[in-house]
């Protein structure tokens, strides 16, 4: 065989081998690092200003749906309330008078013993009576909405992360008193390189190692991809859905390979 001969069969072979290189690569796994996380957390923060008159929970607490954490003063958003009831009470009996008074005229009117501008005047002051009605409710669900506030709840079953608040303090709209964080459904945090996000699909299921719990691996499944990527990471965030495990925690380190 030439010497051309032989330089034509070696770059043959080359090229050949190219698309097994590329199909080998793919079937490296991935191994990507990342953090459990909670999927539910929420700051309670406080909507009035009121003083604390009792805090029912502290860092480290478990907590229950709807469970009183703090309550503030609420004497104050009560007799608005109670006075908002007594003006739709009020406005009710008002427009009762009023309606009956249209009703009236009308039957006068039938008989032609009045005028059209006196069923008229009825007919305004019934529609005036049903709008002062209206307004009286929505006063009424103000003034509730308001005592609402002074008793804030967990929104979910959780631990109390931290507390910022002390008795007789007086709160702040928008001030944080607590965190509650739900331990029971984590996931876990990763990112992988955007020459791998193309293998990874919402719905894949995987193995989570978390170092504090040993060898024994977490089932998950991949719920987010985030589609926008780091562009000083080149990297792709990625969330998976965790089994309920008993001892895992949000904060775990671990790792998660990918096929």
């Amino acid at each position: 065989m030439t010497m051309k001969q032989l330089m034509i069969a070696a770059l043959t072979a080359a090229f050949v081998s190219l698309p097994a290189t590329a199909s080998a690569q793919q079937g490296i796994a991935i191994l990507s690092t990342g953090t459990v996380v909670a999927k539910n957390s929420a700051v309670i923060v406080a909507k009035v200003v009121a003083y604390v008159k009792k805090i029912n929970a502290d860092a480290g607490d478990t907590v229950k749906k709807g469970q009183p954490l703090v309550v503030l003063d609420g004497a104050e958003f009560a007799a608005d309330a109670a006075l908002s009831q007594g003006r739709l009470d009020e406005a009710v009996a008002v427009e009762a008078n009023a309606g009956k008074q249209y009703r009236r005229m009308e039957s006068l009117m039938a008989k032609g013993s009045t005028t059209q501008s006196a069923l008229d005047d009825a007919a305004t002051a019934h529609e005036r009576a049903k709008a002062g009605v209206a307004i009286a409710k929505a006063a009424l669900a103000r003034a509730n909405a308001y005592l609402g506030y002074a008793t804030l709840r967990a929104p979910f079953d959780g631990i109390v992360e931290f507390r910022k608040v002390e008795l007789g303090e007086l709160t702040a709209p928008g001030q944080p008193l607590m965190k509650v964080t739900d331990t029971v459904h984590l996931r876990f945090e990763t990112s992988v390189k955007e020459s791998d996000v193309n293998r990874i699909a919402v719905g894949d299921t995987v193995n989570v190692f978390v170092d504090a719990l040993g060898e024994t691996p977490v089932s998950g499944t991949v719920a987010h991809l985030v589609p926008s990527g780091d562009p000083a990471s080149h990297s792709f965030t990625v969330r998976i859905d965790l089994a309920p495990t008993k001892g895992m925690k949000p904060g775990m380190y671990g790792k998660v390979r990918w096929q």
